[in-house]
C-alpha cells in the first residue's frame, strides 16, 4: 500500500501470556526494498516461549498503559539521576526531564532519539554524518562524546569514546521512564558529563509479571521485532529480559529528493573512477538489534546484561559523486555490557552501593567505507575498546536533614583506536603488530600502523545534601579524577534550591565537567596516496592525518538559574545558563605539511588540537498541562521553546576562526497535545519547529541548514474488538508531507551540507498487552 507522498510501515506487537495471540499484516513491498530474512521470524518464535511461561498471575502488565500520570503523581516519582540515590522528582535540585512509560508510549517514542528530538535546549540532526548517523547537540555541546547513557544508572555507552550512533539500538519498549538531566555532571559522573546524562530505567521481573511479544513491518522494507518478559522466579528473586531485531531497505531519499541524487560519475580528486553509466542504484540499509537482561534478588542484588548492535551504511549523508551507495558499505558496531550491584545496609543511616561493571565495544572486521577517499574500492576500518570498573559508593544519613554521598572508582581501559583504511579485513585473531598490512596504492610500502593502549583512571567523589529549612535545600559535590594518560582532574559542582511562597522554586547551581579525549581523536591516522612515477619520493599523500600524543581534555563551566511554578494542572519551567568550554579539540591543518613517511610527499597534513573554545547562552521554558474536559476524556498538553546563541572559535585553513554554534539551531519549539478517552483511545498530533541551523566545519562562508516545522500524528485504540489488552496504533511522520533538511556532515565537497529528511510516513501498530 502506498499514499502519494507515503510510504506505509505496519507495526504488529502482541503479548503472549495464558492467551497466545500474534496479528500479521503483510504489504507490498516498493520496488527495491529489501525483503525481510528469515531471522526475525525465527526470532519470535524463538522468544515465544519464554513470554508464554512468564505470563501466568494473569496480572500482566499496566493494563492502564494509556492513561496519564496526573501531576502530583508525577512530582512523587522517585528519580536517581541527579544524586546517584533515589529521590522525589519534585525534590531534584538539578534541571531534569522525566518521561514516563505511559508518555513514551501516547507520544510515539520508539528509541532514544525520538525522545532527546523532544526535549528542550536538545537537537538532533538524522542521518547526516557516516560515522556517527544521527548527530545529538545537547546545549551547544555536539557528538555523542559530551554526555552519558545509562541504563539502571550504568554506563552503556562507548565506554572509550569511539564513534557511537544513538538509533533504534537504543530502544524504549522496556522503558519504565527516562531521565534526561541537563547540564554538566562530571562531579558524580566523571568523563564524557559534559551537556546531560541520560538514564534510560526498567523494570524489575516482578513489576513486570507478564511477557510482551511484537512485530512491525513498513516503509522501504521497515521490519522490527521485540520481546519483553519478566517474573518473580522464587522468593526475592525475579527475572525480567528483552530483545529487539529491526531492518530496513533504507529510507527513500532518492525518490523524495531525485535532483540531489543523480547518476553521476564517482569523483576522487577530479579524477573519474566509475563512469556514470556503471553506478549503482542508491541503497542505505540500516539494522539494529539488542538483548537486555537483568536478576534481581530483592534489593539486595542485581546482575545485568545489554547487547546492542547496530549496521548501516557508510555512505549515509554522502553526495553521489563522493561515494558508493552499496548495500556491502556499512558500518557495524556492537557494544556489550554487563554488570553487577550490591546493595546493603550498614547501620540504621547507612547504606552502601558496590558496582562492578564490563563493557566492550567494536566495529565489526567487514565494516567498510566505497568512498573518494579509498578510490571507491572498500576501505576497511575496525576498533575495539574495553572498559572494566569497579566502584563502591556510601549513602550516609548524617540526620533528617542531611546526607553524605561519598564514592571511590577505578576503572581499567584498553583501546585500539579506529584505523586507517585497510585493503582487508582486520583479522582480529592476531595482536596488532602482526596484521601485516600496507596502505592502498603504495605497492606494500608503506605499512599501516596499528597503535593500542592500556589506561587506567582513579577517582573519588563526595556530596552534600542539606535541608535548611522547609524552603532551602543545597547541595555541594566534588570529584577528582587522575587519568593515567592526561593526569589529574577537579571538577565541583554546587546547587541550591529555594521555595518562594507556595509552588514556586528557584535553583542555582554551579558546575564544572571534563572530556576526557578518545584516542581516535589523538591517534587517529588516515589518508590517501597515489604513485608518481619517476618521483623521488616516490608517492604522493595529498591528504593526511597524523597523531598528537600530547592531546589534552576539554574543561567545561556551567551557571545555571532555574525557575518552577506549579499552578492548578500544570506546571511551567524556565531555566537560563551560561557556559565556557576551554581546549576544545579540533582537526588542524599544519602550516607547513609534516613529512610523516619517507616514502611518500605530504601535501596536507593534520592533526587534532586543544586550539579552540566556546561559549553559549540560551534559554529553555517548558510548560505542562493536564484537564479533565469530561467525565471520561482527559487533556494532557505540552509546549516548549528553546533559545541558544554563542560562538566557537577554532583554527581552520590557517586562520582562527569565529563562528556561530555548530548543529544548534537559535530558536527551537516543540508543542503537543494527548486526548485521552477512559483510558482506551488516545490522539496525539505534535508540532516542532527549527530554525535554521549552521553546519559543521563546511566550506567557507558556513552555510546553514534551512528551518522547517514538522507536524507528526500518533494515535491509538487499547481493548480493541472487546479484547482486554488488545491495541492498535497509528503513526503518521512528517503529516503534512513536506521536504526539509537537516544541517549536514564535515565536508561540503563530500557530505551534504543541507541532508534530506524523508517526508511523510505511514505507521501502523498492533499491540497485545495481557
Amino acid at each position: 500500500m502506498e499514499l502519494r507522498g507515503f510510504g506505509m510501515r505496519v507495526e504488529v506487537t502482541g503479548n503472549i501470556g495464558r492467551k497466545q495471540g500474534f496479528g500479521a499484516v503483510s504489504l507490498e513491498r516498493r520496488p527495491g526494498a529489501r525483503a525481510m530474512p528469515g531471522r526475525v521470524a525465527l526470532f519470535m518464535l524463538a522468544v515465544s516461549g519464554p513470554c508464554a511461561a512468564a505470563s501466568t498471575s494473569g496480572e500482566g502488565l499496566d493494563p492502564n498503559r494509556y492513561i496519564v500520570y496526573s501531576l502530583a503523581e508525577l512530582m512523587a516519582e522517585p528519580v536517581f539521576t541527579p544524586t546517584k540515590s533515589d529521590k522525589p522528582y519534585a525534590e531534584t535540585p538539578a534541571r531534569l526531564h522525566l518521561i514516563t512509560r505511559q508518555q513514551i508510549r501516547t507520544r510515539g517514542y520508539r528509541n532514544l532519539v525520538d525522545l532527546l528530538a523532544d526535549i528542550p535546549g536538545i537537537h538532533v540532526q538524522r542521518g547526516g554524518e557516516e560515522s556517527r548517523y544521527n548527530d545529538i547537540t545537547i546545549r551547544g555541546n555536539f557528538e555523542h562524546r559530551r554526555f552519558v547513557i545509562l541504563r539502571d544508572g550504568v554506563r552503556i555507552d562507548a565506554p572509550t569514546g569511539e564513534m557511537m550512533q544513538v538509533a533504534d539500538n537504543f530502544p524504549l519498549y522496556h522503558a519504565e521512564q527516562v531521565e534526561v538531566m541537563m547540564g554538566p555532571a562530571s562531579s558524580l559522573y566523571g568523563t564524557d558529563a559534559f551537556g546531560a546524562v541520560i538514564n534510560i530505567r526498567t523494570r524489575g521481573g516482578g513489576e513486570i509479571d507478564g511477557g510482551a511479544l511484537g512485530t512491525r513491518i513498513g516503509t522501504d522494507g521497515y521490519r522490527y521485532s521485540h520481546f519483553l518478559a519478566g517474573k518473580e522466579i522464587a522468593e526475592s528473586w525475579s527475572l525480567a529480559m528483552g530483545g529487539h531485531l529491526h531492518e530496513t531497505g533504507g529510507l527513500r531519499l532518492i525518490d523524495d529528493y531525485p535532483s540531489l541524487f543523480p547518476r553521476t560519475p564517482a569523483m576522487a580528486w577530479a579524477t573519474e573512477v566509475i563512469a556514470e553509466n556503471a553506478r549503482e542504484d542508491y541503497q542505505a540499509p540500516t539494522e539494529s538489534e539488542g538483548l537486555f537482561a537483568r536478576v534481581n534478588y530483592g534489593e539486595l542484588l542485581e546482575l545485568g546484561y545489554q547487547h546492542a548492535a547496530f549496521r548501516y551504511s557508510s555512505s549515509v549523508g554522502v553526495r553521489p559523486d563522493s561515494t558508493r551507495y552499496t548495500a556491502d558499505a556499512v558500518i557495524h558496531s556492537v557494544m556489550d555490557t554487563v554488570y553487577l550491584k550490591l546493595k546493603y545496609t550498614l547501620g540504621d543511616d547507612l547504606e552502601a552501593l558496590t558496582s562492578i561493571d564490563y563493557s566492550l565495544h567494536k566495529l565489526d572486521p567487514e565494516s567498510n567505507f566505497q568512498n573518494k577517499y579509498s578510490n571507491f574500492e572498500k576501505g576497511y576500518k575496525y576498533f575495539e575498546g574495553r572498559r572494566a570498573g569497579i566502584e563502591q559508593q556510601i549513602n550516609w544519613r548524617f540526620d533528617d536533614d542531611q546526607v553524605i554521598t561519598a564514592g571511590l572508582v577505578y576503572q581499567d581501559y584498553y583501546s585500539l583506536p579506529r584505523t586507517a583504511d585497510m585493503p582487508a579485513p582486520y583479522n582480529t585473531a592476531l595482536p596488532p603488530d602482526a596484521q601485516g598490512m600496507f596502505h592502498p596504492n603504495t605497492d606494500d610500502t608503506i605499512p599501516i600502523e596499528f597503535l593500542d593502549f592500556d589506561y587506567r583512571n582513579l577517582a573519588g567523589y563526595l556530596q552534600w545534601q542539606r535541608d535548611w529549612s522547609d524552603r532551602l535545600y543545597t547541595m555541594a559535590g566534588l570529584r577528582y579524577d587522575r587519568h593515567s594518560e592526561f593526569g589529574p582532574s577537579w571538577n565541583p559542582r554546587l546547587g541550591l534550591m529555594y521555595q518562594l511562597d507556595g509552588d514556586d522554586k528557584v535553583r542555582l547551581s554551579y558546575s564544572e565537567a571534563f572530556r576526557a579525549p578518545s584516542f581516535s581523536e589523538s591517534h587517529l591516522m588516515y589518508g590517501n596516496f597515489s604513485r608518481s612515477a619517476g618521483a623521488s619520493p616516490p608517492y604522493t599523500s595529498s591528504f593526511f592525518r597524523i597523531p598528537n600524543h600530547d592531546l589534552a581534555p576539554e574543561k567545561l563551566r556551567t551557571l545555571e538559574l532555574g525557575f518552577e511554578r506549579l499552578f492548578p494542572g500544570g506546571r511551567l519551567n524556565l531555566d537560563l545558563y551560561v557556559t565556557e568550554v576551554n581546549d576544545m579539540i579540533f582537526s588542524k591543518p599544519h602550516d607547513t605539511p609534516v613529512q610523516f613517511f619517507d616514502a611518500a610527499l605530504m601535501l596536507e597534513t593534520h592533526t587534532a588540537v586543544n586550539a579552540g573554545n566556546a561559549r553559549m547562552h540560551g534559554l529553555d521554558i517548558s510548560v505542562e498541562y493536564q484537564r479533565k474536559l469530561s467525565a471520561d476524556l482527559m487533556m494532557e498538553t505540552w509546549g516548549d521553546y528553546s533559545y541558544i546563541d554563542g560562538y566557537l572559535r577554532y583554527p581552520i585553513g590557517g586562520e582562527r576562526v569565529h563562528t556561530d554554534l555548530q548543529y544548534a539551531a537559535t530558536h527551537k519549539i516543540g508543542a503537543g497535545i494527548t486526548l485521552n478517552y477512559n483510558g482506551r483511545i488516545f490522539l496525539t498530533p505534535k508540532l516542532r519547529i527549527v530554525s535554521p541551523t549552521m553546519t559543521k566545519q563546511a566550506s567557507a562562508g558556513f552555510p546553514r541548514s534551512p528551518g522547517y516545522a514538522v507536524v507528526d500524528l500518533h494515535a491509538g485504540v487499547r481493548n480493541l474488538f472487546g479484547v482486554s489488552g488488545l491495541a492498535v496504533e497509528l503513526d503518521i511522520l512528517n503529516l503534512l508531507d513536506k521536504r526539509y533538511y537537516n544541517a549536514g556532515g564535515v565536508a561540503s565537497d563530500h557530505n551534504f551540507e543541507r541532508n534530506p529528511q524523508p517526508r511523510g510516513s505511514f505507521f501502523l501498530s498492533i499491540s497485545y498487552d495481557l
